[in-house]
């Protein structure tokens, strides 16, 4: 498929910075570890880009009860 702008390219990785080269009408999709990330998951911390893929560090609770969030309305 052939782009016509950078949104045509968005590849849904967040630790890519996606383009259109305009010449060829081709997407670029490049690894860019200084991109922010997050994989939504509570149970880790550190989100970081590494090599184009979203890396975390493991959280171990101390409560004895495995990664649950607790709601708490405001």
């Amino acid at each position: 498929t052939k782009c016509t702008s950078d949104l045509d390219c968005n590849d849904l990785n967040p630790c890519a910075d996606d383009s259109c080269n305009l010449a060829t009408h081709t997407c670029e999709n490049t690894n860019d570890d200084t991109n922010i990330c997050t994989d939504n998951l509570f149970c880790t911390e550190n989100e970081r880009c590494s090599a184009g893929t979203c890396i975390f560090d493991s959280v171990n609770p101390n409560d004895g009860i495995t990664c649950i969030r607790n709601s708490i309305k405001r």
